[in-house]
């Protein structure tokens, strides 16, 4: 989040400079200092008695179907959602008469403050379940997305961003979370992480074709339809997977 941030912050202000090649010059510098960082990573153990063996029903075939259609569903509308709005939100945000300077300093903000959402992951984790963080997260996503048709209000704008950032960093380990839950193998979690990439590449793609001649109003409203979406699909797998926690208490 700290280093998206700065991102944000500085490489919008560098592409009329050096051109768009600086993007992926930058991609190609994480992605680097990330295979550079792999080796210091602590040893995986794996007990292979405890994975499932090829012709042996194991974790992966005992999976209720429909909960994790559901559940990737959701997380792919959410991502494709959210990307797509947020891949064209400088654009959005020149649209509504602000400067690149604000915008890009907003963006910035937001990446930095989307650590509150992540931090509270991991603070309250279950504690509630996951039904209600979910639900209240999607609905607060909902509102922040919505708002962003007053962008021309610099401190809505800003707000805005905010509350989206820190909803996304709160909402997506809770999704995933759910697809880990639904096996003990790893397989859904991959799954997942699958469903994730897919909206996250699919969601700008689709808005391109979307914002027309700068229709930004309609690509919001767009968005807003696809989180509605989003939220109905992880209600019941949500829901599910909470009973399913407390059912030996209540035994």
């Amino acid at each position: 989040f700290g280093l998206g941030g700065l991102g944000n912050l500085f490489l919008p202000r560098l592409v009329p400079v050096f051109g768009t090649q600086v993007l992926f010059l930058a991609l190609i510098g994480f992605s680097v200092v990330t295979a550079a960082m792999l080796r210091f990573l602590g040893p995986y153990d794996v007990d292979a008695r405890r994975l499932p063996k090829p012709g042996i029903p194991g974790a992966g075939d005992r999976i209720a179907r429909w909960p994790l259609v559901l559940v990737l569903t959701s997380i792919f509308l959410f991502q494709a959602a959210n990307m797509g709005l947020f891949a064209f939100i400088i654009g959005l945000g020149r649209a509504y008469g602000l400067d690149t300077a604000f915008i890009t300093t907003t963006l910035a903000v937001s990446g930095w403050i989307g650590i509150v959402g992540a931090v509270t992951v991991i603070t309250i984790y279950t504690r509630f379940g996951r039904f209600l963080p979910l639900v209240a997260a999607m609905l607060v996503t909902l509102l922040g997305t919505w708002a962003l048709h007053f962008s021309g209000l610099p401190a809505l704008f800003l707000a805005a961003n905010c509350t989206v950032g820190i909803t996304w960093a709160f909402v997506i380990p809770y999704l995933l979370g759910l697809c880990a839950d639904l096996d003990k193998a790893g397989q859904m979690a991959a799954l997942g992480g699958f469903a994730s990439k897919m909206g996250l590449a699919s969601g700008p793609l689709a808005a391109g074709a979307l914002l027309g001649q700068d229709n930004y109003a309609f690509l919001i409203n767009v968005a807003v339809a696809a989180l509605l979406v989003s939220m109905a699909a992880s209600v019941i797998p949500a829901r599910a997977q909470d009973a399913k926690a407390l059912a030996p208490v209540a035994g």
